[in-house]
């Protein structure tokens, strides 16, 4: 974007310098022009000077007014040609951009060393066995006891006695049975006569015959008639 915005501020002043070479001056002149460019930060000034009759060069300065023509018909230049202007200041250089700051590694941190493993004890020496203890001596088998006499057996009870059960009571004289009531004797029930059900019987269908149909049927063989009838 700088240096699109520089070859743009190198092209104004040259065109607008060429353009006044180019025009011929009237009278003693002069212009200024000031650009500037949208960000502020380079401002060229451009000063043109013409002075003379219309007497500028293209090339460089204008003529200083010391144009003389004595001869009334030829053109001399009798003044005095003034230094080309001096060119206008280069813009600066855009500033370098700022080079990003590089982020410093953080250092790892240092692992703890880990303590060398202990030696494993050697094992003990395993004592060795005790001795079997003696065998205890053999105890005297004691002799066996002859078993006590048998009790007598003793006598046995007498049968406990029985007492005779007492006689049953004599079972009670049953009640003499009532006599049935005598049987009422109901006369047969009459038939009564009642109607033999039939089923509805299905009515015809009933065929009824508008006006408008009456009246057509009966006065059309008339109008055949008249239509036949009439004279040719």
């Amino acid at each position: 974007m700088n240096r699109a915005c520089a070859r743009r501020l190198l092209a104004v002043p040259v065109l607008l310098w060429a353009a006044l070479a180019v025009t011929p001056a009237v009278a003693d002149s002069s212009a200024s022009v000031t650009i500037e460019s949208g960000d502020g930060t380079h401002v060229a000034t451009v000063v043109a000077a013409v002075l003379g009759g219309g007497d500028g060069s293209g090339r460089g300065g204008g003529h200083h007014g010391c144009h003389h023509d004595p001869d009334h018909g030829r053109d001399r230049h009798g003044g005095h040609h003034c230094p080309p202007p001096p060119p206008p200041p280069c813009p600066p250089k855009p500033p370098k951009p700022t080079p990003t700051p590089t982020p410093t590694p953080t250092p790892s941190p240092t692992p703890t060393p880990t303590p060398p493993p202990k030696p494993t004890p050697p094992p003990s020496p395993t004592p060795p066995p005790p001795p079997p203890p003696p065998k205890p001596a053999p105890k005297p088998v004691p002799k066996p006891v002859p078993p006590p006499p048998a009790p007598p057996e003793p006598a046995p009870a007498p049968p406990p006695v029985r007492k005779a059960p007492a006689p049953a009571p004599a079972p009670p004289t049953p009640a003499p049975a009532p006599t049935p009531p005598a049987p009422v004797v109901t006369p047969p029930l009459k038939p009564v006569a009642r109607p033999s059900y039939h089923a509805p019987s299905r009515k015809p269908a009933e065929h009824h015959v508008s006006p408008v149909t009456f009246t057509l049927m009966t006065a059309a063989p008339a109008v055949l008639a008249i239509v036949a009838l009439r004279p040719r």
